[in-house]
């Protein structure tokens, strides 16, 4: 059995909705609703979903970005849930984030030198400030990067140069994990494609394990070895990636496969057509199947009760009352 390098067991993450002139809570937005995840070590699971469905949230939670209102992370063995910051500080080496806007995450007034090497200074991992050059240089080689571009700014770079910063930085301290957080969405498709490939060849070269965060099923398939379907806080849908794509059970996987461009539409699968485009408002009924108001065959059995993440074939689970049999 492969060893997982995280794990997240009931993962909950809720955020208070307030109204009126004395911020009353009324409710609570659900961004994340019970999710249990395990990412194995030195491979990639995709997480994917439409924009606000709870991704990055329960990306930031795995590394303890953001506090758990409920549920278990166990990272690399440890129950990392509400371990204080001090005791935190030693894993953060092994656990990092490439975020999703390579313009906003490099601070405009560091150098490249700065911005890699932040880490390093932070950890004190370099001794000599010879060591300290050495090693930033040796990072920006690793992403594809000259490295006489350390006294230069972001401003000077290309979206897809900047990201490859981002990239680097989160490799400066020798992380075992890191979260891809939508790290292609805002870049062009030939780049999408090089920073695809520049990821997969870096996992294969030092065994990481990744966490990778997309609305986009197409990129996902590419890096993905295990692919989770999240809607509105919850996990409708794991398997395998190939097993996912060949046979998705999910009314709501299949919308989103559906919708995936193809080469020749005459010969593409016919789209699979959600009754709303829009997701429903996350204070939303929870007696019954988050998705039945989108999901063109509901019946009335999908509002008696929430269905639970069963599997219905060897190492593919689904959250459907129908599933398979529409």
């Amino acid at each position: 059995m492969t060893t997982s390098i995280l794990e997240t067991h009931d993962l909950k993450k809720y955020y208070p909705v307030t109204k009126g002139l004395f911020s009353r809570v009324t409710g609570h937005v659900r961004a994340v609703d019970g999710v249990t995840i395990s990412v194995p070590a030195g491979r990639t699971l995709g997480l994917v979903g439409e924009s606000g469905c709870g991704k990055t949230t329960l990306g930031r939670l795995a590394i303890r970005l953001l506090d758990p209102d409920g549920g278990r992370i166990m990272f690399d063995g440890a129950d990392i849930t509400a371990m204080k910051q001090r005791a935190l500080r030693p894993l953060r080496r092994k656990m990092q984030i490439i975020f999703q806007d390579p313009y906003g995450s490099l601070n405009p007034r560091f150098t490249v030198i700065d911005i890699v090497g932040e880490g390093l200074k932070v950890f004190s991992a370099c001794k000599t400030a010879k060591e300290y050059r050495e090693r930033v240089v040796q990072l920006l080689e690793m992403v594809g990067l000259s490295g006489d571009i350390l006294s230069r700014y972001p401003h000077e770079f290309s979206g897809g140069q900047r990201q490859r910063l981002g990239i680097a930085r989160a490799l400066a301290l020798d992380p075992r994990f890191i979260v891809c957080d939508e790290p292609v969405s805002s870049l062009d498709v030939s780049v999408q494609a090089q920073i695809i490939n520049l990821l997969a060849d870096i996992q294969k070269k030092l065994g990481l394990s990744y966490l990778f965060i997309s609305h986009d099923l197409s990129v996902v398939y590419h890096i993905s070895d295990f692919v989770a379907v999240m809607y509105l806080g919850k996990i409708v849908e794991y398997a395998p990636g190939d097993e996912l794509y060949a046979n998705p059970l999910h009314p709501y996987t299949r919308a989103l496969l559906a919708a995936v461009p193809v080469i020749d539409p005459a010969t593409g699968a016919k789209k699979l057509i959600l009754e709303k485009e829009e997701p429903l408002s996350r204070a939303r009924d929870e007696r019954g199947c988050s998705f039945r108001m989108r999901c063109p065959f509901a019946k009335g059995e999908c509002a008696a009760g929430a269905p639970r993440l069963e599997e219905r074939r060897p190492g593919h689970f689904v959250s459907c009352l129908f599933s398979g049999k529409v």
